[in-house]
């Protein structure tokens, strides 16, 4: 089967349980392996957030890559989001 990355641009609140302080708005890029096409699941999206310790999901823009995109970049989040179905980075603190 043919996959792609799905890329989420979106915003989050810090849980306790990640690495970050508690109630820290930061900026999230996540990644979800999809079927090749597949719409875009904004859902799922913030699923994997939730499950990585993130509330307060906002979801702003998406994009995908394809498998050869993945494989020129060789980012570590999209192949490890390709191998293992997600991934989630974090950055700098939102100031408010």
């Amino acid at each position: 089967m043919d996959f792609e990355i799905h890329v989420f641009l979106a915003k989050g609140t810090a849980q306790f349980g990640n690495s970050f302080t508690e109630g820290e708005r930061h900026a999230l890029h996540i990644y979800v392996r999809q079927n090749k096409n597949a719409e875009y699941d904004g859902e799922l999206a913030m699923e994997i957030a939730e499950r990585n310790y993130w509330t307060s999901i906002e979801l702003f823009q998406v994009g995908r890559l394809s498998i050869n995109a993945v494989m020129e970049k060789s980012e570590p989040w999209c192949l490890y989001a390709l191998e293992h179905g997600d991934a989630i980075v974090a950055y700098d603190k939102i100031e408010t």
